[in-house]
């Protein structure tokens, strides 16, 4: 028995061996004239593709239509949500974000839904556009365009030989969205965004003898800069390439297989933010256009999400994912960010300020998804073991002894004495505020002339100052007293002081007036007397305000509206 199997095992193992061989034989390899490089191909945001050497010099660069990858006017369109400007971003996938100036969040309205159910959203307008795929065919080593083939069809630029090149094969999508008037056909925004894609079909030969340089490849988007480091030591430069247009994407090509570089994962950004985890979306101002780069990450959470039809849904709906403004320079000179600098930033992108023209932010998501790699959303629900419920009785005494405590000293704190002493108390402090009259230096300085507005930010008044007679436009802001508000309202007013543009009138002064109780309401009543009807809501709501505000003044003396002027001299 042990010989036949011996015997049978020979069998098959001189039969495999002959079959190996032969296949073996068949592969395809290089000669030694036949040298493969390595190869880094670099996409820019004027639509050009370049192909570097490991060396860093410039190998061949072709451009691709129909024309750059970012051009666009919808972030000059100015909406509002509840008074709250609100400017439309695009991303170069397609994809449109809203920014409020806190934060930036995705909205589910991307270029294609636009196309396809353009009807479905506004009334008042009329989209046009369309998605267009161009593919382009290549010598990888050399550069040299063998075919292009786009909507008319394809064109081969060279008579092919029968000899076979390592092709390579780039995509370029191209997403174009305009918005026209549909009675006048006058066209109110557009937007054209595009990408690159790469394949490297097959090979004519393999070389196992291809020398790959062992460095690091990052990039500075905004300043379209390549840089090689070591990888011992990344404070080392070897060489740098510098693009006349920002960085898009970036791949590297080891005569074998092409690997995308992540570029949200440069020592730069490590260094600024000082923590792991990547970024989310990159922000960009080329030309005074605005734009948005994503990562991987943020493109699988946007591929999972269905998109909604709801003609609203640009305003109203529920963001896909919370981005807070909290920015990371692209470029390393920019340091010292703090939250002053991060309002200011914030309003230059919100009006499009020349400030921010050329520079570019890498934004981070609050929270992680609990999302698995296989794209499914993943639930987590409470477990309850009945033993180890018995187990906390200790506890659940000490809870219900500790609520009947507190109930105790509520309702003696609520009892008719306390409540007798705390009426006897209140006439005193009546007496002290009757002392100090409470004198607004609106109505000192100022003599009002008329109320121009009011809405959710506050009450905006057209007042002629007394000392130098000119005439300005006042808004009140009421505030409540917490730190956090009063905070708040500093980062404002010095972003303002800091904001200059042609299209925004331009901050004056600020101060703080913190009046008694009522009387903002007495006194509005005469500033707003010719205005009956803004009159008539402004003091329903304030006289409810004003009898929470009583009451919590008489049971706890710590709470006081305070409101914000500020002054903007009128042009």
């Amino acid at each position: 028995m042990i010989s036949f199997s011996s015997i049978f095992f020979f069998l098959i193992f001189s039969i495999y061996i002959p079959i190996s061989s032969q296949d073996i034989a068949q592969l395809p390899y290089c000669g030694d004239d036949i040298k493969q490089t390595e190869l880094i191909f670099v996409s820019t945001l004027d639509g050009k593709f370049s192909a570097l050497k490991s060396s860093g010099t410039l190998s061949w660069q072709i451009d691709t239509g129909p024309g750059t990858l970012l051009n666009s006017n919808i972030h000059q369109l100015e909406l509002s949500n509840n008074g709250q400007w609100i400017r439309i971003i695009p991303s170069l996938s397609g994809s449109l974000y809203k920014f409020n100036g806190i934060t930036i969040d995705p909205i589910p309205i991307s270029a294609d839904s636009l196309l396809t159910s353009s009807f479905r959203y506004l009334d008042d307008l009329a989209v046009a556009g369309g998605r267009e795929v161009r593919t382009y065919g290549l010598v990888l080593n050399t550069g040299q365009i063998l075919y292009e083939c786009s909507f008319g069809g394809c064109r081969n630029t060279t008579e092919c030989s029968k000899e076979v090149h390592d092709v390579i094969v780039i995509e370029r999508k191209t997403h174009t969205v305009r918005a026209v008037e549909p009675r006048t056909g006058v066209e109110r925004w557009n937007f054209t965004v595009g990408q690159h894609n790469i394949k490297i079909p097959y090979l004519s030969c393999i070389n196992t003898n291809t020398k790959v340089e062992n460095i690091n490849i990052s990039a500075v988007l905004p300043e379209g800069l390549l840089s090689a480091s070591e990888v011992d030591n990344p404070s080392k430069i070897v060489w740098q390439h510098k693009f006349d247009t920002p960085i898009v994407a970036v791949w590297r090509w080891n005569g074998r297989e092409v690997t995308p570089l992540n570029l949200f994962s440069s020592p730069t950004i490590m260094v600024s933010k000082k923590k792991s985890d990547t970024p989310s979306i990159y922000v960009g101002m080329h030309n005074k256009q605005l734009y948005i780069h994503e990562s991987t990450s943020m493109k699988n959470i946007l591929h999972l999400k269905q998109p909604h039809t709801d003609k609203d849904s640009v305003i109203e709906s529920q963001s896909l994912t919370k981005i807070p403004w909290k920015p990371v320079p692209a470029i390393l000179e920019i340091d010292g960010i703090d939250n002053d600098t991060d309002d200011s930033t914030a309003l230059s992108v919100l009006y499009g300020s020349e400030y921010v023209n050329g520079n570019g932010f890498y934004l981070y998501t609050d929270e992680k998804l609990i999302c698995g790699n296989n794209g499914t959303n993943s639930t987590i629900s409470p477990k309850f073991n009945k033993e180890a419920i018995w187990e906390w009785w200790k506890e659940a005494v000490i809870i219900l002894i500790t609520i009947i405590f507190i109930f105790n000293l509520v309702f003696a704190y609520t009892s008719p004495s306390f409540v007798k002493h705390r009426n006897s108390v209140l006439p005193i402090s009546q007496i002290e505020s009757d002392e100090t009259p409470f004198t607004s230096r609106y109505m000192t300085e100022f003599d009002p002339i008329a109320c121009l507005g009011k809405g959710g930010f506050g009450v905006v008044f057209q007042a002629k100052k007394k000392f130098d007679e000119c005439e300005y436009a006042i808004k009140r802001i009421t505030l409540p007293k917490r730190q956090s508000a009063k905070e708040s309202m500093m980062r404002e007013v010095k972003a303002l002081a800091k904001l200059d543009h042609r299209n925004i009138v331009r901050y004056y002064n600020a101060w703080l007036e913190c009046p008694p109780c009522n009387w903002q309401i007495e006194h509005d009543k005469e500033l707003l007397s010719d205005f009956s009807s803004l009159l008539d809501h402004s003091t329903s709501v304030q006289s409810r305000a004003g009898n929470v505000l009583a009451k919590n003044f008489e049971s706890h003396y710590s709470f006081e509206t305070g409101f914000l002027m500020k002054k903007i001299k009128k042009k």
